[in-house]
């Protein structure tokens, strides 16, 4: 029994509207239309099932014509009916009365057809898929590769200091940079300090040799004898890169209390303290 067709919005069967489309029940083009014809058979896709659906499927044609409906995606459906009556029409020919050429024009046609409707199957069921998971509130997709990268990530953020915040960190600096001995004396003329060469990675591999001689450093230790500035901006710089990888560990005990390094969870490692200078 076939099943009615409808238009989509009636209201729009002007001659004028040149984009409009056509919509059979549950179709949207000819594949459709002969894929669910099969479907509903329960049969595979081959050309026996095609042979199978050409008289319904032409029937509906039939119908689209005496509803009067817009004959402008008319061509498609036509177009494969064409292919489906050939197809037919070779099929219920006796062997030895069928040409060899339109034999073989026909298996290719058939398997052409089949081909296509495999591939406009799949797409259906993967719109499908999506549609239930949008339908479901899925619409976001995670990447488990970034997000592995970003559990990385975290993981090795610095822990919190011992009793120390950025603020007290600074003025920390700040007092080191204005320790005595670094102004020239009262009185006698300023002279220009030639700028020393030093690297990031050798100030980080002094303080490392320091702590391998006991298991806590004062900061100002280090600094002591140190007269640029320069060399105590880098060395303080080393510091953070080594805490960074937890190599060491900065505590404080008090707001105004001196920076003590001591060796921190990730001590005997090596390699991570290569930076860029």
């Amino acid at each position: 029994m076939l099943e009615p067709i409808q238009a989509n919005g009636l209201t729009e069967r002007t001659s004028q509207q040149t984009n409009y489309v056509v919509r059979l029940p549950l179709f949207e083009g000819p594949l459709d239309l002969l894929l669910h014809l099969i479907e509903k058979r329960q049969m595979e896709i081959t050309t026996i099932s095609l042979v199978a659906v050409t008289d319904q499927y032409i029937a509906y044609l039939q119908r689209w014509r005496e509803e009067e409906l817009p004959l402008a995606n008319m061509a498609a459906f036509v177009s494969i009916a064409a292919r489906l009556l050939f197809i037919k029409s070779q099929s219920l020919l006796p062997q030895s009365v069928k040409e060899e050429t339109n034999s073989e024009s026909a298996t290719v046609m058939a398997e052409e057809l089949q081909r296509h409707l495999v591939a406009y199957k799949l797409s259906k069921e993967i719109a499908a898929f999506l549609r239930a998971r949008e339908e479901a509130g899925l619409q976001t997709y995670s990447r488990s590769s970034l997000l592995s990268g970003i559990e990385t990530q975290l993981a090795c953020t610095p822990p919190t200091l011992t009793g120390l915040e950025l603020p007290s960190l600074v003025q920390a600096f700040q007092r080191v940079l204005a320790m005595p001995g670094r102004t020239p004396v009262h009185g006698s003329a300023p002279r220009l300090m030639p700028v020393a060469r030093v690297r990031v990675s050798e100030r980080m591999a002094v303080i490392v040799s320091r702590l391998q001689e006991c298991e806590s450093l004062l900061l100002s230790e280090i600094l002591a004898d140190e007269q640029s500035r320069f060399v105590i901006v880098v060395t303080f710089i080393a510091v953070l890169e080594l805490w960074k990888w937890r190599r060491i560990d900065v505590q404080q005990e008090g707001l105004w209390s001196p920076l003590v390094l001591v060796r921190g969870e990730r001590w005997l490692e090596v390699g991570e303290d290569e930076v860029e200078d």
